[in-house]
This record gives C-alpha cells, structure tokens and sequence, in this order.
C-alpha cells in the first residue's frame, strides 16, 4: 500500500481481502444484505469516514463498498459456475506435487485437483466455444500455465534452500519509479528514501540504490549493507534516538552527509557543507574506519 492507505497499481490483492470489513450476507429468499464486521476495529464512534450522511443517506464510502462486494460475489458465481462446468465435463482429476531439493530432500503435496489437459484437448468444439465466449478458456489456459510452475519452484528451492524468499525485482523497480515520480512532479528537490529497517537485505537494496533512491538507517549494521549495496553516502540518512557515539563516527568516516539528530547529540555535531565535514566532534579512531570497511566487504550485494 501507498503511505496515504491506497492500493499500489498492478498490485495482485486478493478481492477477499480488499472487500473487508464489509461482505454480503445472504438472507431468505436470496436476497443480499451488506454487513460490516463490527469486531474488526474499523467501526469507531465519530470516525472521520462515516457511513451515512446527516439525513441518513449511505455515504460513497458505503455506496462504493456496495458495488465492490456485488461485482465479488457477481465473480463468485461465476468461478463456482465454471467449477460446476468443469466436474460436469470430468475435466479434475486428484493430483500430487512432489519434488526434489538437493537429490536428497523429498518434498510432496496432496489434497488438490488439476484440470486433465489431455482430457480438455477432447471438448467438443461447441463446448469449447461456449467457454470461449464466458472468458472459461482464459481461465483454463492460466491454470494450466500455472500448474506448469511446479519444476521452476523446485529449481529454486533447489538452488537457494527452503524457505527460500523470493522478490519481485520488476515490482520493486516499478514502485521505487513510481514514488519517485510522484514527488518529482510536486516538489524537485525531494530525496525518497527507502527504510533499511524494513527489509535490510543488500540484493534488494541495490536494486533501490540503482533505481535512485536514498536510504535511511538507524545503526552501523545497516549503514554497513546500505554501502554494500552501492547507496552513495551523500544520499544515506543516519537517525533514531537510539544510536551510539561509534553510529554516528560510523556514519561520518563513510562519507555520509547527513544526520537526523536532536538531544544529546545535536549540540556535538557540527554542519557539514560540499566541502566535506567541518570540524567532526566525533572523532573516528582508524581502528574504528577499517572496522566499518571490513563491515562493507563482508556484506554480499550479489
């Protein structure tokens, strides 16, 4: 999600979720009746997002979640529809995964169903022309393609260990562009950086750094990986209220510019201006430097 609580474009979220607190609730006769879950920690007295007007009219906070929850259960219907189609035809058949980690771990999965292809192949073309014209093909085909994914989720576990995090680097370049065109197009002068802390991983934050982006860290741990993964100093943000005299001295022999600072600190450090530090307080002991150098090499950005 977006900073101001929006969806991110191109953002895969699955309807269920976005729907909530509100859901259909299906009373006699068919009818549906929108609910919300009152549990959920959404509904408080005098929220800034009501839900109906002054002369008791549904707000299009409601309207719209209204619409939201009838094109999903119009959805609904017609997946269990298709699922109908599909046990009609004899097309599912029981199936298990399996695979191989390292010739030596055994991985399985069972419990679930695939469509037969060699059984879809057989349709009559009639019926394969009345999915065609429901969007079931689509459908079909994508099921398929996906079953298919089996072998390459096996390579990687293979190839990485289990668990194995695996990251869209697409997704990642797309949302660093997208945050930095945002700000581009209000104010120029903005430097968007990326919170260490909440993924401290050198691979993905090099892929930020090639992207533009700057990067705010708490600690010499995370200023350590923010070098790794090629941020230039100039643009790397030290803060929080919980670093330490070496943080700091960490932060200023690496070359970075800038430090967030109020309290104790803020009377000890001096400005720092193109020309480089002026006078640092903090003084780096070349102990210390090579420490922080050591720190830089070890970290693997590959």
């Amino acid at each position: 999600m977006r900073p101001d609580g929006t969806w991110i474009a191109q953002t895969y979220i699955p309807a269920y979720v976005r729907r909530y607190p509100f859901v259909f609730i299906e009373a006699a006769g068919g009818q549906l009746i929108l609910a919300i879950d009152e549990g959920g920690g959404f509904v408080v007295d005098d929220g800034k997002l009501p839900l109906f007007d002054a002369s008791g009219q549904p707000t299009d906070l409601v309207k719209g979640a209204l619409q939201f929850c009838a094109a999903y259960q119009g959805n609904h219907k017609a997946t269990a529809e298709y699922v109908e189609a599909l046990k009609a035809s004899d097309l599912l058949v029981d199936n298990q995964a399996q695979a191989t980690i390292a010739g030596t771990e055994r991985l399985s999965l069972g419990g679930f169903q695939i469509i037969d292809e060699a059984r879809f192949r057989k349709l009559p073309a009639a019926t394969l022309e009345q999915w065609r014209d429901k969007g079931w093909l689509a459908w079909t085909y994508a099921h398929l393609l996906s079953f298919a994914c089996w072998n390459a989720l096996a390579n990687l576990a293979a190839e990485f260990g289990t668990p194995a995090l695996v990251f869209d680097e697409q997704g990642l370049r797309d949302t660093a562009r997208e945050y930095l065109g945002a700000f581009a197009g209000r104010h120029r002068d903005t430097d968007v950086h990326f919170a260490s802390k909440a993924l401290p991983c050198a691979p993905v934050l090099r892929v930020l750094a090639e992207e533009g982006l700057g990067c705010d860290v708490a600690s010499a741990g995370e200023l350590a990986i923010a070098l790794a993964a090629g941020f230039d100093p100039e643009h790397v943000l030290l803060h929080g209220n919980a670093k330490s005299d070496q943080d700091i001295g960490d932060a200023l022999a690496a070359g970075s510019a800038r430090c967030h600072e109020r309290g104790r600190h803020a009377e000890g450090l001096s400005c720092r201006d193109d020309r480089g530090p002026a006078n640092p307080p903090l003084g780096v002991l070349d102990r210390e430097t090579r420490l922080l150098v050591h720190q830089r090499e070890a970290i693997s950005a590959d």
